[in-house]
């Protein structure tokens, strides 16, 4: 099994690390990741400039680049150059994230988009986040990713990936898995302003997050707030089928009724 291994951290990042050694265990990993780090890049891609890729040494992986791009880049290009190599990509893997991505955070994600990215490139998917901003403890992360990268190929349908959360804990202290459904990552939204010489003023993202209790268990920032290793499935597809139907009736059938 060939396995692309990407991230959002950078390709110096302990947990793409973790995870390269974890899985080098089961299958031929290659490494693509972007050379430096680019959290909360979401599921841009490079359109504006030549995308550069230079082979770096590796302990754990078969082949290992670092990206001049983002992590939708490094998935995209990854894939290709995988298929050049004589070993197509059979499986993405996305992290180990250095911090959770739980509920609406998954849309600013880099390591979900990456993960999304895999599944529209045809490729069953997967993201692996750790509850920390700077994490030591990667072992939980590890043992997730290597089982979900041993899952079957019909785990996943067309255009799905999974999401998994693990608590910065250690092994013996995580309460379990669960399979949960995506929560709402409420903050309290602020921005530092600074002001330079020359007058022009910056902000600088600060928002905290507001922690709603009571959730129930199955919303993945309960379960991790709990303790439990989170597994969340996603879509790429987007469209709202409970609206269609009625949207139908609301659309005028031609423009000229407008």
């Amino acid at each position: 099994m060939n396995i692309l291994l990407t991230n959002d951290d950078g390709i110096e990042a302990e947990g793409i690390a973790a995870l390269a050694e974890a899985l080098g265990a089961v299958a031929d990993v290659y490494v693509f990741s972007p050379k430096e780090q680019k959290s909360a890049s979401g599921h841009s891609i490079t359109i504006s400039k030549p995308i550069e890729v230079r082979e770096v040494a590796s302990p754990f992986a078969v082949k290992s680049f670092a990206v001049d791009g983002t992590p939708a880049d490094c998935v995209k290009l990854g894939c290709i150059i995988m298929e050049k190599l004589g070993a197509p990509a059979d499986k993405v893997v996305s992290g180990a994230n250095h911090g959770m991505n739980l509920g609406t955070d998954t849309l600013y994600s880099g390591t979900v988009s990456a993960a999304l990215e895999g599944a529209l490139c045809g490729k069953p998917s997967v993201a692996v986040s750790v509850g920390h901003r700077w994490p030591t403890i990667f072992e939980v992360a590890r043992r997730m990713a290597v089982w979900a990268a041993l899952l079957p190929l019909s785990a996943l349908g067309a255009g799905e990936a999974l999401n998994i959360n693990v608590p910065h804990l250690p092994l013996e202290d995580v309460k379990g898995i669960r399979a949960t459904r995506l929560g709402r990552m409420e903050y309290e939204e602020a921005f530092r302003e600074e002001e330079s010489r020359d007058g022009a003023r910056s902000f600088y993202y600060a928002g905290r997050p507001s922690l709603r209790e009571g959730l129930p268990l199955d919303i993945d920032i309960a379960a991790h707030r709990a303790g439990w290793v989170t597994v969340t499935p996603l879509m790429v597809y987007l469209t709202d089928s409970r609206r269609l139907e009625g949207l139908g009736a609301l659309v005028p059938k031609s423009v000229l009724e407008l």
